[in-house]
């Protein structure tokens, strides 16, 4: 753990964690900017999407036909999420 904490004792005497160490940390800014990146597009993308297909005539007929039971399940769902983290607030730590 030593090395983690501190790496230039051992840069110095070990070329091969030099390069180690020069490629991990090149790896981890490119991960920095590649993740932040991907997910703004995603998040984009996902409402463009959201909101194509809610103002869409016909999918929108099937929204109104089927309210009660997509309010039904997604309400199901959601009380389903708070029990679930009201359980592991309680009884997991």
């Amino acid at each position: 753990m030593f090395i983690f904490s501190n790496p230039l004792p051992a840069l110095a005497i070990n070329l091969r964690l030099v390069a180690f160490f020069i490629k991990f940390s090149s790896m981890i800014n490119l991960l920095l900017i590649i993740i932040p990146l991907y997910f703004s597009i995603m998040t984009m993308v996902w409402f463009c999407f959201l909101s194509f297909m809610l103002t869409s005539p016909k999918l929108n007929f099937l929204f109104k036909q089927y309210d009660d039971q997509i309010e039904k399940i997604s309400s199901t769902f959601l009380v389903f999420i708070g029990l679930l983290i009201i359980f592991n607030i309680f009884y997991v730590n």
